[in-house]
């Protein structure tokens, strides 16, 4: 009940430099995952490298977070979050979250939930939704 995992690839633009990042940046992100009876909980640690220049600011962005989440039934989840990241030259920030999840099947997983800013460099709150889905498993049975 222990897994390890990279993400990374590219962040694309999708606003204006004053809503987004301008131009695209890399992620680069560790995860180690772990089953704690019917807890689940994930740690991730990375960072992102920004191609976009911000004077005073380094290009990297490290980033940590730590989450629990567990079932509510045979469809539905629950889950908590603390997260963090650091830039040098820029506000630090740090946010709780909380979510709920509806597992359409075991491929496809819907959520939606609240993050709070936790510092001067968070965000107040905000709301969000999303969906994961997976493309390929690779654990060998």
């Amino acid at each position: 009940d222990l897994a390890f995992g990279i993400e990374t690839g590219p962040q694309l633009p999708t606003a204006a430099h004053a809503l987004g990042i301008g131009k695209p940046a890399w992620l680069f992100n560790g995860i180690v995952s772990a089953n704690v009876g019917s807890v689940h909980v994930d740690l991730n640690a990375g960072g992102v490298r920004y191609t976009a220049r911000v004077p005073g600011a380094s290009a990297w962005r490290n980033a940590w977070a730590g989450a629990a989440s567990w079932p509510l039934g045979a469809d539905w989840g629950a889950a908590v979050e603390l997260s963090g990241d650091a830039r040098r030259g820029v506000d630090h920030g740090h946010q709780a979250l909380i979510a709920l999840n509806y597992n359409a099947s075991p491929h496809l997983v819907f959520d939606a939930g609240v993050a709070r800013g936790l510092d001067r460099g968070g965000h107040d709150a905000s709301l969000f939704a999303g969906a994961t889905f997976l493309l390929a498993d690779f654990h060998h049975r």
